[in-house]
């Protein structure tokens, strides 16, 4: 049995996956899994998952969320080995995992594994396995307390290590892998004063012969050392910007593409991998590039160019009314017509179509132009309806209340890179006597374009209890442009109908930075 938590909280048994839905389960089975072989007090549990006022029975109200544990564990092992990994002590209860195990110290396994390794390529397997275990933001989807976020930050240490590691082997050996740049690049910018990290990433970028960006990273990593610390960067990196500086330009150091059996570097929530450095898949309508292009680069032109002759230009009209084979604006073909009625070569050349013909092809072609675009109107009028809910459809529900409790990631006013991905996570209290069930978040209109943040239209809410927390996660696209994004949401059910009237919406407001 597993329990992962580099991610988002999940219990794995032979192929079988589940997880706490209630926050209050969560938090839970967070609070063991934070104190990992320890007996947890009853009294710490229960000031843990009741900080403001606790139950009037503390002690049967931990004892109910250890029986809801027990009843997920049976749902993918046996009881008796589901009463074994949860054990109830005097005072406390505790995981004994045994053969079970977590993500979390596998990464540390790993870590430990490739510091005694013999040869560097023992230890590069081992750190890349660890790696691969990361599917988000430890326990992204728990209640933070205190000493879940301590274990968080503990594990965020232990992936920094083991890719600072990774960097450096690499170096050293016959080539770079090439998600390397993006790794280190991701994590350098969610790390702007770690230097160690940005001294590798320098180093990497010299070395597959990026000196430019490498110059370009140092300056920004020596502004941002100054304006928050009043320092300069450390005698090595300084050392390394010399001599990048004085560098004479040599063979960039090869780039390895991974082999098939090669675990990538990161993985998707739901176990698949992607390229490492990305939140993987699209977010919002634009492709991984920003923009969607023609296959044959600016594919229109082209196709007006190669055309027969160019009946949508304009210049054509300078051959218009000239004698059947004289010059024109279009250029010459093999057989000598040239002007705007030239015709591809090999073409069947039809008797009476010279200026006259082309002028005809020109309207034709207007026609079917206008035919289009009153198309593609009565199209536009006629789409079903995929904005917000109306205003009329608001649904203020007796008791269901909610409160934004804080900004876990990005508040509004941080500053993000001209097209970084980054993760924003929202805490929600359910205050009402209603529990959630099936609702979403819905990205309001009209932030929605591509000089705007990009992210998802509709983001699900985990099921919430009254009493209990919800913590959303939204992946979004900065956009390529400095300025400012600003992204308003609102809590809808599965048809659109909008509840929270007591929380007119939810919005993150971030600098985008050069």
């Amino acid at each position: 049995m597993d329990f992962l938590v580099l991610g988002s909280l999940t219990i794995t048994h032979q192929g079988q996956s589940t997880a706490p839905s209630a926050a209050k389960d969560r938090a839970f089975l967070g609070e063991l899994l934070a104190h990992p072989g320890e007996l947890v007090s009853t009294e710490h549990l229960a000031h843990t998952l009741w900080p403001d006022r606790l139950p009037a029975d503390p002690a049967n109200a931990v004892q109910v969320r250890a029986s809801r544990l027990r009843t997920l564990l049976r749902s993918v092992t046996a009881p008796a080995e589901a009463e074994s990994v949860l054990c109830s002590r005097s005072g406390g209860y505790k995981l004994d995992l045994g053969d079970a195990g977590t993500d979390l110290a596998r990464l540390q396994g790993a870590l430990s594994l490739a510091g005694r390794a013999d040869t560097p390529e023992t230890a590069m397997k081992a750190l890349r396995e660890g790696l691969a275990l990361w599917r988000g933001e430890p326990f992204c989807d728990v209640p933070q307390t205190p000493c879940v976020t301590d274990q968080a930050a503990h594990a965020q240490e232990l992936r920094l290590s083991a890719m600072e590691a990774y960097a450096t082997l690499s170096l050293s050996g016959p080539g770079v892998p090439a998600t390397l740049v993006a790794d280190l690049t991701t994590l350098a910018s969610r790390n702007p004063l770690r230097e160690p990290l940005h001294l590798l990433l320098m180093r990497v970028l010299h070395a597959t012969g990026r000196s430019a960006e490498a110059l370009t990273l140092y300056e920004r990593l020596r502004r941002t050392l100054r304006d928050e610390l009043g320092t300069d960067p450390r005698p090595e990196v300084r050392a390394l910007h010399q001599e990048i500086l004085a560098a004479e330009p040599g063979p960039p150091c090869p780039v390895l593409l991974p082999r098939d059996d090669t675990p990538l570097l990161v993985r998707k929530a739901e176990g698949e991998t992607h390229e490492a450095g990305s939140f993987g898949g699209e977010i919002g309508r634009t492709g991984d590039d920003g923009e969607a292009e023609p296959e044959n680069g600016d594919g229109g032109e082209a196709e007006r160019e190669n055309g027969d002759g160019g009946p949508l230009r304009g210049k054509d009209d300078g051959g218009a009314g000239r004698p059947d084979g004289e010059g024109g604006a279009g250029a010459e073909t093999p057989g000598g017509d040239g002007g705007a009625g030239a015709e591809a070569p090999g073409a069947e050349r039809r008797p009476g179509l010279g200026p006259l013909g082309s002028r005809a092809r020109r309207v034709a072609a207007a026609a079917v132009v206008v035919c289009l675009a009153a198309a593609a109107v009565f199209l536009w009028l006629s789409r079903p309806a995929s904005g917000p809910p109306e205003p009329d459809l608001v649904r203020p529900v007796p008791g269901d209340k909610s409160r934004l409790a804080a900004d876990v990631t990005y508040p509004d006013g941080s500053a993000v890179r001209v097209g970084e991905r980054f993760v924003k996570t929202w805490k929600i209290d359910n205050i009402g006597t209603v529990p959630w069930r099936d609702r979403f978040l819905y990205r309001q209109w009209p932030w929605d374009g591509e000089d705007l943040c990009q992210t998802e239209r509709s983001v699900p809410l985990p099921d919430t209890d009254p009493g209990g927390s919800a913590l959303v996660n939204v992946e979004v696209r900065a956009p390529r442009e400095p300025g400012k994004c600003k992204v308003y949401w609102k809590m809808v059910d599965a048809d659109g109908n909008q509840y929270m009237p007591h929380l007119s919406g939810i919005f993150f407001d971030v600098k985008v930075v050069p």
